[in-house]
């Protein structure tokens, strides 16, 4: 699995929004594009050198840049459709060079694209249902594994955005949603990298055993796993998982008390498309670089990420497999 942004000018390539998605489709109707030049300045390299400041004179409520052109970033990026959040993505066709696995050739095929809030367009190898026999291998160590050359074409990055290069890559169940922001491994352009690993398998048991632990995976998956309702934001046919299951109630828990949608997750409910629906939305940040402020939503937010971390842990079980 690999994924990330092709950041490339975002105030230009949002100039080109019509009314068509990318690459043609049909005409359908497209809320009003977001204002460019309000998101102008993230082309350039505008964070503060704060080597020069007084640091200790900045006080605990004052928003790092680094942090605030986050703000602005994940904003913007919301606004856009899901066909345009996709083509200003990396696609497959170009991030891929070569592709290999043990003495075989993989290709574009044999890969199965999701959208991530924060990474973009995600790629994972081997998926469990992209149509295709699955890869095996029967021997460990380089010469059988996975090999791929990838171009994550540097020079389209936004400095303002963009604070280093390369991919996030997890290794995961074909049949459970990966999470870079929690379990991904930075691989850097330039440089040839290596992962290795060793599986370790628990089986726990389901109550009235200690472990209390998650078998239902089909109840489970109704109840507790947005995922495997979503379309666009993970892997076709995933499974519950504890993490699955701890970002979907943190999700609930902030649009029930913050009446909107946190942009760093999938929303729960897919039927809900906030740019056609006004009465739900994302939350946004709104950050103010002279004030140093987000919105009261965005403040909600976070205090709720934060206060639901505990009750969605007591919530969540642990799957048994």
């Amino acid at each position: 699995y690999r994924c990330s942004y092709k950041t490339r000018n975002w105030t230009d390539y949002s100039r080109k929004r019509d009314t068509k998605p990318p690459g043609g489709g049909t005409g359908e109707s497209k809320p009003p594009q977001p204002d460019a030049t309000k998101y102008s300045w993230m082309t350039g390299n505008v964070v503060s050198n704060e080597t020069s400041r007084n640091l200790t004179a900045l006080g605990p409520n004052v928003i790092p840049d680094r942090v605030g052109i986050t703000y602005t970033f994940v904003d913007y990026y919301n606004s856009l459709t899901g066909d345009w959040k996709s083509s200003v993505g990396y696609q497959i066709g170009d991030f891929l060079i070569e592709c290999s696995i043990g003495d075989r050739y993989c290709s574009q095929r044999d890969f199965t694209r999701f959208m991530h809030p924060l990474y973009g367009n995600c790629y994972t190898f081997n998926a469990a249902s992209n149509g295709t026999e699955p890869f095996m291998v029967q021997q460990t160590g380089p010469l059988h594994g996975l090999t791929v050359t990838l171009f994550i074409d540097q020079t389209e990055y936004v400095g303002a955005v963009a604070n280093s290069a390369g991919v996030s890559v997890v290794v995961h169940e074909t049949n459970k949603q990966p999470f870079p922001e929690d379990s991904g491994i930075s691989v850097s352009p330039g440089q040839e990298t290596y992962i290795g690993l060793k599986q370790f398998f628990t089986q726990r048991l389901a109550a009235p055993y200690s472990d209390d632990c998650q078998n239902n995976y089909e109840e489970a998956n109704q109840l507790n796993n947005m995922y495997a309702v979503q379309s666009n934001y993970s892997l076709p046919n995933v499974n519950y998982s504890q993490s699955a299951c701890m970002k979907t109630c943190i999700q609930r828990q902030v649009e029930k008390r913050c009446n909107c949608s946190s942009p760093n997750l999938p929303i729960s409910n897919p039927a809900i498309d906030p740019l056609y629906n006004s009465s739900y939305s994302i939350c946004l940040y709104e950050y103010n670089s002279t004030l140093s402020t987000i919105s009261d939503n965005a403040k909600c937010m976070t205090k709720v990420e934060q206060a639901a971390f505990k009750y969605c842990l007591a919530n969540c079980k642990k799957d048994c497999e």
